[in-house]
C-alpha cells in the first residue's frame, strides 16, 4: 500500500546547498548507514543516515579559461576488494560529466601541521581526503556509470555519448589506473557499412554479394558520419579483434 507520505527528511545537506543544487546520484558505501551524495555543483557529501550528519565532502572543477567551475556528478563506485585494505586505502570512484573519473582515498589524512591536527581534532569531518589518481578523458561526452567488481581491483564505465564500454584495473603501486579492456563504437549513427574480406590471395577487398563472400567474411569495416568521423573494423566472429 503506497500512501505517497514523506517518511523522512534528511536536514544535514540543507545548509551546504547552493542555489540551484540537486542531487544527481547516490551509492550505498560499504559502512554501515552511510551513503555517498552527487550533486549537480560536483559535490560528495559522505552522510550518515541514522544519525543524519554529513561526514565530508569532496569538491570537483574543471578548469577554464575564466577560472574554475564545477562539474557535475553522474556516477560514484566504492572499491571493496582485500587488496586495497592491505594497501590502507579506501577508494571511492567519482564519474564527471567532463568525461574524467576521479579516485579519492576516504581515509582521513593527518598533517604533520599542529594548527591542522588541531583543527582535525576540533572537527573529525573536516579532515581531508588524498585524490588518488584521475582517469582523464576516459569517456569524452561524460560519463553514465561506474561500477567496481565485487573484491575485485577492477572498474567497470560506460559513457553518455562515446558508446564505450571500458575496464581499468588498479594493480599499481602508486594506486594509478589504466585500461585492460574496452569495447568501442561509432559516437554517432555510421555513414558506411561494408563486410571486408581477404580475398584468396589476401589484400582485403571489399565483399559484395557478386562473389557470394559477405556470408564467410568475418569483419566489417565501418565509416563514421559527420558526427563521428572514426574508421572502424568489427569482428562478428571475435570481439578481440574489435
Amino acid at each position: 500500500f503506497r500512501s505517497g507520505k514523506v517518511v523522512h527528511e534528511f536536514k544535514c545537506l540543507r545548509k551546504c546547498s547552493q542555489p540551484n543544487e540537486v542531487i544527481t546520484v547516490m551509492e550505498q558505501s560499504p559502512a554501515v548507514d552511510t551513503v555517498a551524495v552527487g550533486t549537480s555543483r560536483g559535490q560528495v557529501h559522505l552522510v550518515n543516515l541514522r544519525h543524519d550528519v554529513k561526514l565530508f565532502t569532496l569538491s570537483h572543477t574543471r578548469r577554464t579559461k575564466s577560472g574554475s567551475v564545477p562539474v557535475k556528478v553522474t556516477a560514484l563506485s566504492f572499491r571493496t576488494d582485500a587488496g586495497a585494505l592491505r594497501q590502507g586505502v579506501a577508494p571511492l570512484a567519482v564519474g564527471r560529466d567532463d568525461g574524467d573519473v576521479s579516485v579519492w582515498d576516504l581515509t582521513p589524512r593527518n598533517d604533520d601541521d599542529d594548527d591542522l591536527d588541531n583543527e582535525h581534532a576540533k572537527n573529525p569531518g573536516s579532515a581531508q581526503r588524498s585524490l588518488l589518481t584521475t582517469l582523464s578523458q576516459l569517456h569524452p561526452g561524460g560519463v553514465s556509470h561506474l561500477t567496481y567488481l565485487p573484491n575485485e581491483p577492477l572498474l567497470l564505465s560506460s559513457g553518455s555519448t562515446s558508446n564505450s564500454l571500458i575496464m581499468a584495473i588498479f594493480d599499481s603501486p602508486d594506486h594509478s589506473g589504466r585500461t585492460l579492456r574496452s569495447r568501442v563504437g561509432h559516437s554517432a549513427p555510421p555513414g558506411l557499412i561494408r563486410y571486408l574480406h581477404p580475398g584468396s590471395m589476401g589484400g582485403g577487398i571489399l565483399a559484395n554479394a557478386a562473389d557470394g563472400t559477405d556470408a564467410s567474411s568475418c569483419q566489417i569495416l565501418s565509416a563514421g558520419g559527420n558526427r563521428d568521423r572514426t574508421l572502424r573494423v568489427f569482428s562478428t566472429a571475435r570481439s578481440v579483434l574489435d
